[in-house]
């Protein structure tokens, strides 16, 4: 039996096994490149998404930090609220004394004005009894 095979169709074989390989590898470069650049694109724009969403929140941190500056600026220290709170206190007790006092007085300048229109009336009318004893 007879082979077919020469050096010649053996190294046209050869050839073309390393052709479709080359292709099949050319094939799987091109490929492989393709997923490479999608990857590559998508991991921008999720990073892109990252650095916006980062943004956000550090507006709303410095938001925050702003409502607490003002905070801090508006609100009275909690000595100085002591402090005036003491100083209302006192006074309000002194106008409760001045109160007290000043109704202690007008109720006995009353009471006294009542005893001399009292005393007056009933002076007035022994007057008239006596008057009237004597007149006859």
């Amino acid at each position: 039996m007879a082979s077919e095979w020469t050096t010649d169709t053996l190294h046209e074989l050869l050839l073309a096994l390393l052709r479709e390989r080359d292709a099949r590898y050319a094939e799987r470069f091109t490929l492989s490149e393709k997923a490479v650049d999608s990857a590559l694109a998508s991991s921008e724009r999720a990073v892109a998404k990252a650095e916006i969403a980062t943004e956000k929140r550090f507006d709303a941190v410095n938001e925050f930090r702003a409502q607490l500056a003002d905070q801090a600026r508006d609100f009275m220290p909690r000595k100085e609220y002591e402090v005036q709170q003491a100083a209302i206190t006192g006074r309000l007790n002194s106008l409760e004394r001045t109160s007290a006092t000043s109704g202690g007085r007008s109720a006995g300048l009353r009471d006294g004005w009542g005893y001399v229109v009292g005393a007056a009336g009933s002076l007035a009318g022994i007057g008239g009894l006596l008057f009237a004893i004597f007149k006859k």
